[in-house]
């Protein structure tokens, strides 16, 4: 191909995935927001429920997502997408012990990285667990062998294509800023990093990496920001995180909003906003990210 070629080839793909309907709006028929609302009402954000930690794997067919009740806690759910329509709801069949909850599909498909504390017994305090996927079925857990305090728990992985985890803990070592920071993990030399640019004397917790390592998007109470808890944005240039930047009120309220994680196709963000005894999830168009990186 020619370069006159190529530009079409794009051109002409990138047209097709903006026209192509996604498998979410068969669950909220839309359109996505350009500010923040409640996704899929009575679909899976349901009153008087606690849920969220929606995920969808990157084939568009599987979605996954927790629900909280007082007895056992959250536990992971799933819906399948065949023939176009949403399957019912059905519970995991690794979400078996303990708590379960944060899960997050490897960039290929082909595993779930999920938070459980079926090791620790500490509520809503677990470690980072793999599982694969077998045709349609669930293979048997294991646990990530993180070298860390066996007392400190780790939240919400996030997976890049070449293996890198990222997570949210409150650890001693390698070193900590203040109360939770963002680290990543490499499986290939067992080496922990504390991500310092992006960490301060307050919290930072619940990190979505892009798949190639361009931006972060993590949670935050530090000050300055319009509510509880804030999402943040951290675009990555020359090998060096930028300073973070409070994502807006388009995304952010006065309430707490946490856990984004943008979709495969990267056109939504969906995050979680807790209000008293309920959570649902909230949906918004993932234009707002080029939107703050064209203001950096």
């Amino acid at each position: 191909m020619n370069p006159k070629e190529i530009m079409l080839f794009l051109s002409l793909v990138l047209l097709f995935a903006c026209n192509t309907k996604s498998p979410l709006s068969y669950l909220d028929p839309g359109p996505a927001p350009e500010t923040a609302t409640t996704f899929a009402k009575g679909e899976i954000s349901t009153l008087g429920i606690r849920e969220g930690n929606v995920v969808l794997s990157p084939d568009g067919q599987l979605l996954l997502y927790i629900s909280v009740d007082n007895i056992s806690g959250p536990q992971i759910y799933q819906r399948r997408f065949q023939k176009g329509q949403w399957s019912t709801a059905k519970r995991v069949s690794f979400s078996d012990q303990g708590e379960n909850y944060e899960p997050f599909f490897s960039q290929d498909g082909k595993s779930v990285y999920f938070v459980s504390n079926r090791s620790t017994g500490k509520q809503w305090n677990g470690r980072i667990w793999q599982v694969e996927r077998q045709g349609q079925a669930w293979g048997e857990p294991k646990m990530l062998d993180i070298p860390v305090e066996t007392d400190k728990g780790l939240w919400f992985p996030s997976v890049t294509r070449d293996g890198l985890v990222y997570f949210g803990a409150y650890l001693d070592k390698p070193e900590n800023y203040g109360k939770s920071d963002i680290y990543s993990f490499n499986p290939t030399n067992g080496e922990i990093s504390n991500l310092s640019p992006l960490n301060t004397e307050f919290e930072e917790w619940d990190p979505f990496i892009a798949p190639d390592e361009s931006y972060m998007i993590f949670a935050s109470d530090r000050t300055g920001g319009f509510g509880a808890v804030d999402h943040y944005i951290s675009f990555k240039a020359e090998g060096a995180w930028g300073i973070p930047v409070n994502m807006g009120p388009k995304i952010n309220s006065s309430a707490y909003d946490v856990a984004a994680k943008v979709t495969p196709d990267q056109r939504f963000i969906l995050f979680d906003r807790p209000l008293k005894e309920d959570q649902d999830v909230y949906w918004i168009k993932a234009d707002l990210i080029e939107e703050l990186r064209a203001q950096q």
